[in-house]
């Protein structure tokens, strides 16, 4: 789905907005040591959390311990933009001025898969596991002999696939088919030109815009086929990459300003660069369907879960005992924190940010049983998560709330 485009660390704490289950696909980024490969166009993920990733003008790397130590298996360096991995584990990769070439040994030794395009770009693999690419404009499937390629009725660009649905853009101009890609039916032409495209269930369609700095609109837009009509949603900023998990949760990549994710089909988006030390990503992949991989301009970053769980009891607590969620939450600055004592006794409630540094003790003293309200003001706090913690003897509940300033 990737097209060709033209500090130190900063943490800044995600606007995340919590509806009802609704989780984070990101607590924070993380790079392991040596994954500061350079411009990272197109990462694919293979069988046993192999990934490989193609790195401008530096060809094509691998890792066999799931990015905790890469090796160049392509030497090749006149412009590797896109890679992509079939179902029986062949890598297929595109070589802008050579053609599209295959590996069959995990990226050990490299053929021309079927007759060479150059200039071309590998833009997907169908569940029948038919190569897509772009070259000079048009796209082009493998036959299934593999022994050349045929010429679709449609734009080269940005595909999508979501079992046999795909859908394609090139500029303002989408197509879909059901059928793995055989047939194809143009639908309403998007609001700008596309760089990025993902296919949903019952024939979703997210895509992912350029921006123009002088005439900025929401850069993601979906497609209802009911009104064949679009709607913007997201950043005002290019979006490169967008990928769909199984859970629906979307993921997408922006030029410059890092990583958005939404857990409402795509109807809000919220951002969270917390960890990442450029905010260019190019590409998107997901091992697992949970681990999110991050292609940017510096290198290889790995989502993180690292931080304290949010929403999750730290002990079992009795019957009665409860701390219910804020209310209002989000809030600005001010929030009530209700909970509940089966028993009498000494109680703390306390607040602290997603480091663990104690922002806050709001009670710390004897409360009966029963239960209890009080407010929290944060004024004095900058906009993010933080977690509030109630606990009596040995027993605690851990909830998290969210400050926009």
């Amino acid at each position: 789905m990737i097209l060709k485009r033209t500090k130190q660390t900063v943490i800044v704490l995600a606007l995340i907005l919590f509806t009802a289950g609704a989780q984070p696909p990101v607590q924070q980024w993380h790079q392991k040591q040596g994954n500061n490969l350079g411009a990272v166009m197109s990462i694919a993920v293979g069988a046993h959390g192999r990934l490989f990733a193609s790195v401008y003008h530096r060809g094509i790397y691998r890792s066999l311990d799931t990015g905790t130590t890469w090796h160049q298996v392509a030497p090749y360096t006149d412009g590797i933009w896109s890679i992509a991995i079939r179902s029986n584990g062949e890598i297929i990769a595109s070589l802008w001025s050579r053609g599209i070439f295959r590996s069959t040994d995990h990226g050990g030794t490299w053929l021309p898969f079927a007759a060479p395009k150059r200039h071309a770009d590998v833009r997907a693999v169908n569940s029948a596991g038919a190569i897509f690419i772009e070259s000079a404009g048009r796209m082009y499937r493998s036959t299934p002999a593999e022994t050349s390629w045929t010429e679709l009725p449609i734009h080269g660009g940005a595909l999508g696939v979501y079992g046999s649905s795909m859908v394609a853009v090139k500029g303002t101009v989408c197509y879909r088919s059901i059928d793995d890609g055989n047939e194809w039916n143009s639908v309403s032409p998007l609001p700008a030109p596309a760089y990025a495209v993902a296919a949903g269930p019952s024939g979703a369609v997210f895509a992912g815009m350029y921006v123009d700095p002088f005439h900025p609109l929401p850069a993601i837009t979906s497609f209802d086929s009911a009104s064949a009509a679009w709607t913007g949603s997201g950043p005002s900023t290019t979006i490169n990459a967008i990928v769909r998990r199984n859970d629906g949760v979307l993921l997408a990549a922006s030029h410059d300003s890092g990583f958005y994710f939404s857990t409402t089909n795509g109807a809000t988006w919220l951002q969270n660069n917390i960890g990442l030390t450029t905010p260019k990503i190019y590409s998107l992949a997901l091992l697992n369907d949970t681990l999110i991989v991050a292609g940017t301009a510096n290198g290889i970053f790995f989502s993180s879960h690292r931080l304290s769980a949010l929403n999750v009891s730290s002990t079992q607590p009795p019957a009665g005992f409860r701390l219910e969620q804020n209310f209002p939450n989000p809030f600005n600055p001010t929030t009530v924190i209700r909970f509940s004592l089966s028993v009498s006794g000494r109680v703390e409630v306390s607040v602290r940010d997603l480091l663990g540094r104690t922002h806050a003790v709001l009670v710390d003293a004897w409360r009966d049983a029963g239960e209890h309200e009080i407010q929290f003001d944060g004024a004095s706090l900058s906009s993010g998560y933080y977690l509030y913690t109630l606990r009596s003897g040995s027993v605690s509940v851990t909830r998290s709330m969210l400050l926009l300033r």
